[in-house]
């Protein structure tokens, strides 16, 4: 059943909804699924379509020319240690991926120093299947009351979720760990200070959303912001000025988008 939806050949005529830089399509349908009526929202994303063939095609051309590599070792009459079965098993199928099985295939023959003791090949009709999922999401839903463009950005906000869950872990922007403390309530002020620095960050954010800046480089560009302080002699009294240091452009930009300079001393 999902297989049928998930190949779906979705059109320009079916209802779309915005995504930042371009349309998603999408295509809308009910299953009983598991006893239950469910609304099933298929949708196709030209952008993330293009990255997945080209990722894809990547790992293609790497898989291809590992299986040359060693084939040439094969049969090469140097002198050197020759592949082995398990080594050859082991090189290949690092290159392929999840999901990527049923597409990139190998052999080995019984005489593995013969010419043709490796045989490596694409099945193009598993290729296939794969190049029409590029793109394509599937989203079960019991939701009834939503549009279809709802449901789709209520579910691509799982992003922003998780993304938060990986910025709690990162020492170098806002570390929940090591924490540094035994007592429940000082551990609860941690957590806390931690959840308002995030927040702070995505209100930055949302001010910067027309740059498209990442919470990285956003924080980056806040320690690229400096502001020096120079000391003049203007006859018997000494002046003290605020100075602002040279930026990077992305550093400016987000200096000039959120106003910083209202800050500075007069």
């Amino acid at each position: 059943m999902s297989y049928g939806i998930f190949h779906y050949q979705i059109s320009e005529n079916t209802s779309n909804t915005a995504s930042k830089n371009h349309k998603v399509i999408g295509y809308e349908t009910k299953r009983k699924v598991w006893g239950r009526t469910y609304r099933i929202i298929l949708t196709y994303n030209e952008g993330t379509a293009i990255r997945q063939k080209e990722r894809y095609m990547g790992e293609k051309k790497d898989f291809l020319r590992e299986a040359e590599k060693i084939q040439k070792a094969l049969i090469s009459q140097k002198r050197g240690r020759k592949p082995t079965q398990q080594s050859i098993i082991r090189r290949l199928n690092k290159l392929i991926h999840n999901g990527r099985e049923s597409v990139f295939r190998f052999m080995i023959g019984a005489n593995l120093y013969s010419r043709n003791a490796l045989t490596v090949w694409v099945d193009t009709k598993a290729e296939k299947k794969l190049l029409a999922s590029f793109g394509k999401q599937m989203i079960f839903t019991d939701i009834v009351n939503w549009t279809a463009g709802e449901v789709v950005k209520a579910y691509n906000g799982k992003a922003m979720v998780e993304d938060d869950f990986k910025f709690l872990k990162d020492r170098l922007l806002i570390s929940v760990m090591p924490e540094w403390h035994t007592k429940d309530s000082r551990i609860n002020v941690h957590v806390f200070l931690c959840i308002v620095g995030l927040t702070m960050y995505r209100y930055l954010l949302w001010k910067l959303h027309d740059t498209e800046i990442s919470v990285y480089e956003l924080n980056k560009a806040l320690n690229g912001i400096r502001v020096g302080f120079v000391v003049t002699k203007g006859g018997k009294k000494r002046k003290v000025e605020q100075v602002l240091e040279d930026m990077k452009p992305v550093s400016a930009k987000v200096f000039s988008k959120l106003n910083l300079g209202r800050f500075l001393g007069t």
